[in-house]
């Protein structure tokens, strides 16, 4: 579905094939050592400060929530915007981008959840430490490279500060559906609980 607008010219058995324009044709050739330049994926530009380690560990809870709540807003406009997109989408993968969306929908309720959580004071001060331990950590990491680095630039990547933001319903609220782990061993369903040691 994701690379469905990518024109497939052949297929290898064995070998890669690849393809060139020649004159206006197409011509294609095979390979058995086959390359190809993958370029780094690299986050959208944000709001760095928020995404600072230092930042997330002393920044008051009343400045917080608000400041969080307006980031993850960003993660909603583009689902948004793919089930827009999803509307003319091809019919064979529509069920496939319904299923998707629904997953990430569902994952921005969650986040939402967790960063709502962090009224409650002592999972403002834990998420305040966690931030604080990774900050010292990853300086100290640098240090030993003999990197140096602005304080205020030792970061999260957006996708590890939404995915440690996801997990805190979980621990807040243990009696919350979040708190449930579903992990299919063949065609069985089994229910796995966290428990805190």
């Amino acid at each position: 579905m994701l690379y469905s607008k990518y024109k497939e010219f052949s297929t290898g058995h064995g070998c890669a094939t690849s393809y060139h324009r020649e004159s206006g044709n197409v011509v294609l050739e095979t390979s058995m050592l086959p390359c190809y330049e993958l370029k780094q994926m690299m986050p959208a530009e944000q709001d760095d400060r928020l995404l600072s380690m230092k930042y997330l560990a002393s920044v008051s809870k009343d400045d917080l929530i608000p400041q969080l709540l307006k980031w993850i807003s960003g993660y909603e406009d583009w689902i948004n915007q793919l089930s827009i997109l999803a509307e003319n989408i091809e019919k064979e993968y529509k069920e496939v981008a319904k299923d998707n969306i629904s997953k990430c929908t569902a994952t921005y309720e969650t986040i939402v959840k967790s960063i709502k959580c962090l009224n409650d004071e002592n999972v403002y001060k834990a998420f305040k430490y966690a931030n604080e331990a990774m900050f010292l950590q990853r300086k100290q990491v640098l240090n030993n490279r003999g990197i140096k680095c602005d304080d205020n630039k030792i970061n999260w990547y957006p996708f590890q500060l939404a995915f440690f933001l996801q997990e805190i319903v979980s621990f807040a609220k243990p009696e919350s559906v979040e708190r449930k782990k579903l992990i299919y061993y063949g065609s069985q369903q089994v229910v796995v609980r966290q428990r805190l040691i």
